[in-house]
């Protein structure tokens, strides 16, 4: 029976990568990012980490398509150019913590048992 993974930022670098191998070694893939392009076989959309709602939306269908993961990668992650922090724009820097951080409990929420 093959595995499933569900992969965030999938749509290049090592998210693509990642897609690619697990797609390679038999396991049903589900991934999300900004823009998606083709990545093959699999349930695949278009998703703004930081929208907690789409976030859910992706997770639900990724579900009910493949079924639970079995490996979740969190790989969704912006990065600014190398400068001093106080360089850093007000927007540029929210934007990486609102994606890298908030992004990272959006997903954890949704497809982490809860059980309070």
């Amino acid at each position: 029976m093959a595995k499933t993974v569900w992969i965030t930022g999938c749509s290049r670098g090592l998210g693509r990568a990642m897609v690619e191998g697990f797609q390679e070694r038999g396991w049903k893939v589900a991934g999300c990012a900004r823009s998606v392009g083709e990545c093959g076989e699999g349930y695949f959309r278009e998703v703004d980490v930081r929208d907690s709602r789409a976030v859910r939306e992706f997770c639900e269908g990724a579900q009910e398509k493949l079924g639970a993961p079995d490996l979740l990668v969190n790989n969704a992650a912006t990065i600014n150019q190398p400068v001093s922090l106080w360089k850093v724009g007000e927007e540029d820097f929210d934007n990486v913590i609102d994606v890298n951080i908030k992004g990272v409990a959006n997903v954890i929420r949704v497809v982490v048992p809860n059980d309070d």
